[in-house]
């Protein structure tokens, strides 16, 4: 399965270490080890799990592959996560949040961030769905 990186992304460099740098600084040497690795725009991610990063608002992916676009569709439009965004809309309503404590409240918010634009684009499917049904009805 392959994805598209869309954004230039950073992570951390597994070689670095704050012992190895503490000990160079120490003995008067620089250390050459970046603590970050950056991953560049455009590059192509072969992974089983990439599909995951194509999700969201905005995505860190795009598919590149069939198998890819097929898993992402398949995701998209699945109850599971309908139910999953419903419940994150019903979790960020007043009456509720006025029960969480500080650690949800980040949680929600985080999460709500996260994913505005699908459940936006959420939203605006049910308002078309409820006026079709509405003018359906006379």
């Amino acid at each position: 399965m392959k994805a598209e990186r869309l954004i230039t992304g950073e992570i951390v460099n597994p070689f670095y270490s704050h012992t190895d740098r503490r000990a160079e600084r120490d003995a008067g040497r620089r250390y050459n080890v970046p603590q970050f690795l950056t991953l560049p725009k455009g590059e192509i991610v072969e992974d089983p799990d990439c599909w995951k990063l194509c999700l969201g608002e905005p995505p860190a992916m795009k598919p590149a592959d069939d198998e890819c676009r097929a898993k992402v569709l398949a995701a998209m439009g699945s109850v599971k996560r309908r139910a999953f965004l419903q419940n994150l809309t019903r979790q960020n309503m007043p009456e509720v949040r006025r029960q969480m404590g500080v650690s949800q409240l980040e949680w929600i918010d985080s999460m709500m961030e996260t994913y505005s634009g699908e459940i936006d684009s959420l939203a605006a499917n049910a308002s078309q769905s409820a006026t079709k049904v509405s003018h359906n009805e006379f």
